[in-house]
């Protein structure tokens, strides 16, 4: 039926998104080796090389550049007859098709330049799936949230006796192959209501930060940066640099009349320090406006300051829940939650899933409270006290 049918397209934003995202991914990649090689480059050969690796990285920007208008112009995603679709490409067409029995997660992400524009990018997961099936990046964020709604109405709404044996189409088109049809509207769909079942407020944010490895943080941070300069400069570069800061420690040193002991213990504070405080201001920024709410069978979560995430999780794939507590949660009597879902436990880490907060049920609440949340996460599961 035409009420069933829902066509739509990228919003215009894509292009800017897309441009955003190409420079950035040129900065952090090329720049850095650009540098390199104006420093390094000695005598006429070091400039011819220099023009070449910016003849080149500028014709990879333009090849990207190129494969994001290709595909703002030919992505259309529709729903019907029980499936989503999704169609792209100019000379090589490619058709994906989603039964929506098979969707576990509709999952929006908006970043602060998506904010402004009021877009967001949407993606689609499905039972045992190893990552997103769909991508629709971007679409407006109204569209994104009846879109969203919609799938989960039309997914409950369907009989669900074979939705496991439903396969996800996935094949190329010839030219000239399924017809377009008009984009018409989505149906006006009642949401389920929405209960709140737990919210981090930010001195919650800041004990959780205050009492994870912030440790390990400091070491983290301190090794990425060793491993980069040891990565991308000469060696006669970095051994210039370790004897230039040897040579200022030391003079240091002497000059203020203090031991290498002490030296090496006001290092280590000022390290402790610094990983305290990076581990808060990344938990703030991570969970900021982080809440746990039911709607129907469905955990929704909402997280982040500058990215901002919104994730639907059904109960009934959730297979186990990690109650974590470092030495210090311990102490204070707090606690973090995560979920290993059907199909995450293989994923976990190569996605992401820590360092977007995608696996936290909850980033900190009571140890006392975990036992009257967990009937929310298993219902109908007699938990022993």
């Amino acid at each position: 039926m035409a009420s069933d049918i829902w066509e739509g397209r990228l919003h215009p934003a894509t292009l800017v998104t897309a441009l955003i995202d190409v420079l950035r991914r040129a900065a952090t990649s090329f720049l850095p080796l650009l540098v390199i090689a104006v420093i390094s480059g000695r005598g006429p050969k070091g400039g011819v090389y220099t023009l070449i690796f910016i003849g080149l990285s500028a014709v990879g920007l333009l090849f990207s550049l190129g494969f994001a208008l290709i595909r703002y112009f030919t992505f259309t995603y529709r729903i019907d007859e029980g499936e989503l679709q999704t169609r792209e490409g100019l000379w090589w067409k490619h058709e994906r098709r989603i039964p929506l029995q098979r969707i576990q997660d509709v999952r929006l992400t908006q970043s602060v330049l998506q904010r402004i524009f009021k877009v967001a990018e949407v993606q689609v997961e499905t039972a045992g799936g190893a990552g997103a099936e769909a991508q629709l990046s971007v679409i407006s964020l109204d569209d994104a949230e009846r879109l969203r709604t919609y799938l989960f109405a039309r997914r409950d709404a369907a009989p669900t006796e074979a939705a496991s044996t439903l396969p996800l189409l996935d094949f190329d088109l010839e030219e000239g192959d399924a017809p377009a049809v008009p984009i018409v509207a989505a149906p006006v769909v009642t949401a389920t209501p929405e209960v709140v079942l737990r919210e981090a407020t930010l001195k919650d944010l800041a004990i959780a930060g205050l009492t994870q490895n912030w440790f390990g943080t400091a070491l983290a941070g301190a090794g990425g940066m060793f491993f980069w300069l040891r990565e991308y400069l000469p060696r006669r570069e970095q051994s210039r640099l370790l004897k230039t800061g040897a040579e200022t420690a030391n003079g240091w040193l002497h000059s203020n009349g203090l031991s290498l002991g002490i030296a090496l213990a006001t290092a280590g504070l000022l390290m402790v320090l610094i990983g305290v405080t990076v581990s808060i201001v990344r938990t703030i920024i991570l969970f900021y406006g982080f809440k746990l709410t039911r709607t129907g069978e469905d955990l929704g979560r909402s997280w982040g300051m500058f990215t901002r995430h919104v994730s639907r999780l059904p109960r009934r794939r959730i297979q186990v829940v990690e109650i974590e507590q470092s030495p210090l949660r311990r102490f204070v009597g707090v606690a973090l939650l995560r979920a290993d879902t059907a199909g995450s436990i293989a994923t976990r880490g190569q996605e992401g899933a820590h360092n977007t907060g995608r696996d936290v049920l909850v980033p900190l609440l009571p140890r006392a409270d975990v036992d009257s949340l967990l009937p929310e996460l298993f219902p109908g599961v007699a938990l022993e006290p």
